[in-house]
């Protein structure tokens, strides 16, 4: 019998019954396991995939689990009931030479085996309670329902026989023996994985489709393009050699180069959230017929406009396995590194992948000391990783070579010093005093003569807030817009077209955007001059390529070579946002009214990061380094802790006018009325059990009291809810 009334989730989840969801776990296991292994030369056993997902929820059969689905609150409600426990009752039904692998997948796919931050891990509950006493509230009733088990594992295939009550206690012995061992040894389950990624992908529609469709090749014949005006282009990407690392400056065509390197799926990693729009939106058009992901931090969904109706499969495969490209940033892969919930799925989807790290050197300094130990881990586990960078410390990129396996492995790619000084472009200025001195004010007003588009860029979102309402006031005639990360989705959204599709195509007209880092990142935009906050030299640089970007008009009627002008406010005493050592050091190493020399910038950024450690790791959180691993298999670390360290945003929040839309909105539309907040912000305010559980903010810190901050996005200041002009 397949007792299709006992449902493996509840009517409002979709009311599918135990034996389907078992079955599509099942397929889904075996088709993923199968393509994975294709593509990797890391292997997994496909018979230990196939266990996992008939066996991985066994225990939902249990009378307990049943009546809670159907939220009959009063039975045993009080108590810790995991069914994932419950389904070891039956692993002696496992072949042996499958059994330990496939019992450890089970055990674990929802929590850590100890030190689960609810401390409902299995290990976690046996330290804190009598293991007799938790077999006997996983087992009530159990002769009510093991027959149903035992029918079901029949109906799909498997040898099976009755289990009685003491077969299911030394089951459970068993399991908890095993995990008593596996947390002393050090590595990585990728069954675990496996499953986790089988699960997720049974939850989404139309399975049987999409497990067809999933782990293919992308055709990346589209960047076989050559262009004289991208120099990268011109050179060969042919190589034995498995890795990639190019040091070329902005806008030399570094993005085409490193996707001309890989050889299957690719892992697209770029450093900020702001910038995986843009690159998502760029891949879509170009590469029409591939499966192109984005995966941001903190939103489960990007709109998909050309099929708005197909919403929760959307959702569910932006976060899923075997996407031909995933774009997305450093973070979710650096899970790596730190091993939170769910580190194996990434580990068991990424293997044998090529990875690409696009613009490390905008990488901030807290993750920099991260990525040898990251781009490790991804070698261990058989990955083409290919790195661009405009510039790189001569330190940190001898560890990255080192770390990929010496110059044997790794193809270096770097312009000549003839086509280097072709991109120089810009002509520096020190400006000594603030924003608001005349020096700046002056240098705006003459750029606002010459018909120039203006680039105004602050490190921090409130500085940029302020003298985008202050210049407002001064410029009111002028066409001007502001952009940071702080907006509603859709806000943001509209804000980069207009910046693309207007502010970026205006010819003999002045405008002004004034920015955050959110511009730094490929975002192809172009504009006359610019004048920004000094920030560490790596950042400083790729800002200077938002302005003269495509190079055009290179020589005026003279045959003179044209130059643009960039200027540098000086560092404040208190430096915040970056390393203040850095950023002085940056200042200093600049010279006033010098061109910037493109064949010299190497010795600047040695100069400027010549103390910096970029060695420094984590152990404990690390899973592997030292060509050993650290973390216990099947254990996780608290994602917090990976969160902490990095100084992550990772909440968001909604404004309390928009709440009841949000509660009754389908996921694209809670998407659009999100705003990324920062952790500070989220102390302050209170949460909602709805979709991303956002913190909800008073409308008039986005619009003002009067709506006078229309358009500068969220405020921090709730005590002060206008901005006050500088």
């Amino acid at each position: 019998m397949k007792h299709l009334d006992i449902l493996a989730k509840s009517s409002r989840n979709g009311g599918e019954s135990l034996y389907s969801h078992l079955l599509n776990a099942e397929k889904t296991a075996i088709n993923i396991a199968l393509k994975s292994n294709s593509k990797s030369s890391i292997k997994i056993n496909v018979n230990k995939a196939k266990y996992s997902g008939a066996f991985h929820d066994l225990g939902k059969a249990s009378t307990v689990f049943q009546y809670r689905l159907f939220n009959k609150v009063d039975y045993l409600q009080e108590e810790i009931f995991r069914h994932e426990i419950a389904s070891c009752f039956f692993v002696s039904l496992i072949p042996k030479y499958y059994r330990d692998d496939v019992t450890m997948a089970i055990i674990s796919h929802h929590k850590s085996i100890l030190d689960d931050r609810g401390k409902s891990g299995l290990l976690d509950l046996v330290r804190y309670n009598d293991l007799d006493y938790v077999f006997k509230t996983h087992s009530k009733d159990f002769d009510k329902w093991s027959f149903i088990v035992t029918d079901i594992l029949h109906e799909l295939g498997y040898k099976t026989r009755q289990i009685n009550i003491d077969e299911a206690y030394s089951n459970f012995v068993y399991t908890v023996d095993l995990c008593k061992k596996y947390v002393k040894e050090r590595g990585a389950s990728l069954y675990r994985g496996c499953l986790i990624s089988s699960d997720h992908l049974t939850s989404a529609l139309n399975v049987d489709k999409l497990t067809k469709e999933i782990y293919n090749k992308p055709d990346l014949s589209f960047f076989e393009r050559k262009n004289k005006s991208y120099p990268l282009s011109l050179i060969s990407s042919k190589s034995k050699k498995k890795h990639t690392l190019v040091v070329s400056p902005t806008g030399s065509g570094k993005t085409d180069y490193l996707m001309r390197r890989c050889k299957g799926r690719v892992y697209y990693t770029l450093p900020f959230q702001a910038s995986l729009n843009s690159m998502y939106y760029r891949f879509k058009e170009s590469l029409k017929n591939d499966d192109i992901r984005i995966l941001h931090g903190t939103s489960k969904f990007t709109p998909n406009e050309e099929n708005p109706n197909d919403l929760h499969e959307e959702i569910v495969l932006q976060k899923l396995v075997g996407s031909s490209i995933k774009i997305l940033t450093p973070y979710q892969i650096l899970c790596l590194s730190f091993c939170p919930k769910g580190y194996e799925s990434v580990l068991f989807d990424i293997r044998g992948c090529d990875v690409i790290l696009d613009e490390i050197h905008t990488y901030s300094e807290l993750i920099k000391p991260y990525l040898a130990n990251m781009i490790s881990v991804l070698v261990k586990y058989g990955c083409r990783v290919h790195i661009g960078s405009a510039t790189i410390p001569t330190k940190l990129y001898e560890q990255i070579i080192d770390v990929l396996g010496g110059k044997d492995n790794v193809k270096e790619v770097s312009l000549s010093d003839v086509e280097k000084e072709k991109f120089n472009r810009h002509i520096v200025h020190k400006i000594n005093g603030t924003f608001v001195c005349d020096e700046t004010l002056n240098t705006i007003k003459r750029s606002i003569i010459n018909k120039e588009k203006i680039l105004l860029c602050f490190n921090t979102i409130n500085k940029a807030q302020s003298f985008y309402l202050h210049i407002k006031s001064l410029f009111p005639e002028i066409p001007k817009m502001l952009i940071h990360s702080r907006y509603k989705r859709k806000d943001r959204k509209e804000l980069e077209n207009m910046l693309m599709n207007n502010f970026n195509t205006i010819k003999d007209e002045a405008c002004i955007v004034v920015s955050t880092q959110v511009i730094e990142v490929s975002i192809d935009i172009n504009f006359d001059v610019m004048i920004t906050e000094c920030s560490p030299i790596d950042s400083l640089i790729q800002r200077f390529g938002r302005v003269h970007r495509n190079r055009k008009n290179v020589f005026d009627a003279n045959g003179n070579r044209v130059y643009k002008h960039v200027y540098i406010i000086k560092p404040e005493d208190k430096v915040l946002v970056y390393d203040q050592d850095i950023v002085k050091k940056t200042y200093e190493v600049f010279t006033d009214g010098e061109i910037i020399d493109e064949n010299k910038l190497q010795s600047m950024i040695d100069y400027v990061y010549k103390d910096f450690n970029f060695n420094f790791t984590l152990r404990q959180f690390s899973l592997f380094s030292n060509n050993q691993y650290n973390i216990g298999m099947c254990k996780n670390t608290n994602k917090s802790d990976m969160f902490n360290v990095l100084e992550i945003d990772s909440k968001v929040g909604i404004l309390d006018c928009d709440v009841d839309e949000y509660v009754n909105g389908d996921g694209k539309k809670r998407t659009e009325l999100e705003i990324p907040i920062s952790n500070g912000i989220a102390k302050k305010l209170t949460q909602i059990d709805v979709g991303l559980n956002p913190f909800i903010i008073p409308s008039f810190c986005y619009y003002g009291i009067n709506g006078d901050n229309v358009g500068v996005g969220l405020i921090n200041d709730f005590n002060n809810p206008n901005i006050q002009i500088i």
